[in-house]
């Protein structure tokens, strides 16, 4: 019960690549086909320039549909760093694919409503939750514009208490360093949601369940004033009902508490920013928005199952230079602890899962080098070392991955 809740909490955003079917696929060094990597490539450079396109515009009946999209991918190659007897063990190979959080979508403007539909390249079921390894509604909401007094929506979202922009490495798609310092970059979910001046308050019903009490997410977001950039701070709360239908929390542990707290700031002093990042709570992973991970070599990471009443903390820092208006160069470090757990397994001989009150160390450095080589598209090569460690258990496992990424954006 406690790994399948685990994977309800989890699975929302970290599909891995490996489920993408045909030429996309992952392969040895030794059998890696051309194909998949010239086929990737070219669909990056084939594709025109993805920039804004207005659909319909009505001045007269305040009218208006755009076009937008996002086409993510990359190319290169990872591996095992360390490893023992019984981790999950990978060779050295060679990588490439469109990242899952890929997407076009139309967001339609009647005077002061707006209503947006974006499509993902695989993205769970909107129904069940389940993942599916196909495309899928990534956002469906309507918003209302008060003007002074604020926007109400409804609809699938992103919750309030995201990252929310601190973080450029996008390793394992929309959970950026879920697990390394970092909470996720997306977490989409149904929700009743009211901002105004940087105030996002919102009510959230998390993983498709109906009986359970909805989350709460609150965060204060502001950018680009002075010489702060990003700045945010925010808080999430919910109550798990264990005898709730559908819920999330296992039954065997009875009702409890899952929450998180979230901050970050960007400072930048001419060409250098300096983003910081700071994350701790309990049962995050239940809804998503925290977890334990592991690195795999490969462009996702792995999660380690840590039980139920996990505490987790940490932070993260990216060190930028902006040498012009086209190259940068940017230098990331992050640091978790997860601790507390109730556990998941008694055997000790495995990365993926812990034993009672484990200790987990998680630490990752990262470096890129974002090309910007036309407005709508950009080249960035990146190498990163993903790594975790048990220490009851003395076991740890980490991961190189060194791809270049590519965007074409809107």
């Amino acid at each position: 019960m406690l790994a399948n809740a685990y994977k309800r909490g989890a699975t929302r955003s970290f599909s891995r690549f490996s489920e993408l079917s045909g030429v996309l696929q992952t392969s040895r060094l030794s059998t890696f086909p051309r194909f998949s990597l010239s086929c990737a490539l070219c669909a990056a450079l084939a594709v025109p320039a993805l920039a804004e396109i207005q659909v319909y515009n009505n001045d007269e009946k305040a009218i208006k549909v755009n076009l937008y999209g996002a086409l993510l991918g990359y190319t290169g190659g990872g591996g095992i760093t360390t490893q023992q007897s019984g981790d999950i063990n990978k060779d050295s190979q060679y990588i490439a694919g469109i990242q899952v959080n890929s997407r076009i979508g139309i967001d339609t403007h009647y005077d002061k409503f707006m209503l947006k539909l974006e499509i993902g390249a695989q993205e769970p079921s909107m129904t069940s939750g389940a993942t599916t390894g196909m495309p899928g509604i990534r956002k469906f909401f309507g918003q209302y514009d008060f003007g002074k007094g604020g926007k109400l929506l409804f609809g699938r979202n992103d919750s309030p208490t995201v990252e929310g922009g601190f973080n450029s490495d996008f390793l394992h798609q929309d959970t950026g360093s879920t697990g390394f310092g970092s909470v996720i970059t997306g977490n989409r979910d149904t929700q009743l949601a009211y901002s105004n001046a940087g105030v996002s308050i919102a009510l959230i019903q998390d993983h498709y369940t109906i009986r359970e009490v909805p989350r709460v997410s609150v965060a204060y977001q502001f950018r680009n004033k002075g010489a702060i950039s990003n700045f945010k701070v925010g808080a999430t709360y919910k109550y798990y009902n264990s005898n709730a239908s559908g819920g999330t929390r296992p039954v065997s542990v009875g009702s409890g508490h899952a929450w998180n707290v979230i901050a970050g700031v960007k400072p930048v002093f001419g060409p250098v920013s300096l983003s910081v990042f700071l994350n701790y709570g309990i049962n995050g992973d239940l809804y998503g928005e925290q977890r334990t991970s592991y690195g795999t070599g490969n462009f996702n990471y792995g999660s380690i199952a840590t039980g139920t009443d996990t505490k987790r903390g940490g932070g993260f820092f990216e060190l930028s230079y902006k040498a012009n208006d086209s190259l940068s160069f940017t230098l990331g470090a992050g640091y978790q602890l997860s601790y507390g757990g109730n556990g998941a397994t008694t055997n000790r001989a495995t990365i993926a899962q812990a034993v009672a009150n484990e200790f987990v160390h998680s630490y990752k450095v990262s470096f890129q080098v974002p090309y910007k080589v036309s407005k709508n598209f950009t080249i960035v090569p990146h190498i990163g070392w993903y790594n975790s460690y048990l220490r009851k258990a003395d076991r740890q496992q980490g991961g190189i991955t060194g791809v270049v990424r590519f965007r074409y954006d809107i």
